[in-house]
C-alpha cells in the first residue's frame, strides 16, 4: 500500500468516526431513533481499525512493513478495555463499549486474513 492511500484509508475512516460521533449521534437522541445503540457504541467500534490505519501511515511513511500486525491489534484492543475498564472508578462503564471494541478488533482482523496477512 502506497503513502496516498494509507492517509487516504485513515482519513476516510477518522472521517467516519467522527461523523457517527457529531453528526449520527445527535440526530438519533433528538429524533428518539432506536439504532440498537450503534450511536452509543460507534467511537469504541472504530477505535481499532482507526488506530491501526493511522499506524499503517507510519509504517509506510518509513518504508517499513508492519512486523506482526495481529499482535498490535491485540495490544490496541487490551489498550481500549484498560481504558474502558477504568471507567468504572467513575461510572462511566459500558458493556456495549466493551463488545463494539472486540467486533472492531474483529473486523480489523479479519480484514488483513482475507488481503492475505497470516499470524508469524
Amino acid at each position: 500500500m502506497n503513502l496516498f492511500r494509507s492517509i487516504a484509508l485513515f482519513v476516510v475512516l477518522l472521517t467516519v468516526t467522527l461523523l457517527g460521533s457529531t453528526v449520527y449521534r445527535p440526530y438519533v437522541y433528538s429524533h428518539h431513533i432506536n439504532d440498537g445503540h450503534l450511536a452509543d457504541f460507534w467511537p469504541n467500534l472504530m477505535s481499532i481499525p482507526v488506530g491501526y490505519a493511522f499506524m499503517r501511515v507510519f509504517y509506510v511513511y518509513r518504508k517499513k512493513e508492519i512486523r506482526q500486525p495481529y499482535r498490535k491489534i491485540l495490544t490496541g484492543t487490551a489498550g481500549v478495555l484498560l481504558y474502558e475498564s477504568l471507567q468504572l472508578l467513575s461510572g462511566g462503564f459500558d458493556l456495549l463499549d466493551i463488545v463494539a471494541t472486540f467486533v472492531g478488533a474483529s473486523a480489523t482482523a479479519a480484514v488483513l486474513y482475507v488481503r492475505g496477512v497470516r499470524w508469524e
